[in-house]
């Protein structure tokens, strides 16, 4: 399973920066504070009073949408390392499911090493990157428990071929077959 991207991780907590930076900043920007000289031109304490909340009001109204904006850029970096979780867990599921087919494949015991089969078969069915790697476990698996006698009479000299995976049954798991010569 791959990491998230680094320049993914940067991304986001550089995002991040900059918007809480503009949270901070940009209201001061758009709507500055009054000085002291335009609050002395104002005749009463009552009149700057309210003048000074009105700026605040101002600014708190251009901080709304850009804190908006720093909670949805925080619900998608958790999204995003929720799914990364998902992935990562599947993964070892795969892989926990996978050694413990190839276990039973080696028992001694003919139950057993069918339901390792058909784990195998399982796991191709879900797994893409799999596939490949179980087929060849499984041709060698054939080969080395299920010889076929070369030159005997009543078998004629095996000859390997590999079937389309079109053409064969289950799910892509193409398993050696043999044609007489």
């Amino acid at each position: 399973m791959q990491r998230p991207a680094n320049w993914l991780i940067v991304l986001v907590i550089t995002g991040t920066l900059a918007l809480l930076a503009c949270v901070l900043v940009l209201p001061r920007l758009l709507y500055p504070p009054l000085s002291s000289a335009q609050l002395q031109r104002v005749p009463t304490t009552k009149e700057r009073i309210e003048l000074q909340q009105a700026q605040s009001a101002l600014q708190n109204d251009a901080r709304t949408p850009l804190l908006q904006g720093v909670g949805g850029l925080l619900l998608v970096a958790g999204v995003i390392a929720t799914w990364q979780q998902v992935l990562i867990g599947r993964q070892s599921q795969i892989t926990e499911r996978f050694t413990r087919a190839i276990d039973q494949l080696g028992s001694d015991k003919l139950d057993v090493r069918l339901g390792g089969i058909f784990a195998l078969e399982r796991i191709a069915k879900n797994s893409k990157v799999d596939r490949e790697p179980i087929t060849r476990i499984l041709e060698t698996f054939v080969r080395t428990h299920a010889p076929w006698p070369a030159g005997s009479r009543e078998s004629p000299q095996p000859h390997p071929t590999r079937p389309s995976t079109s053409n064969s049954p289950g799910y892509g798991i193409a398993l050696l077959t043999f044609r007489p010569a």
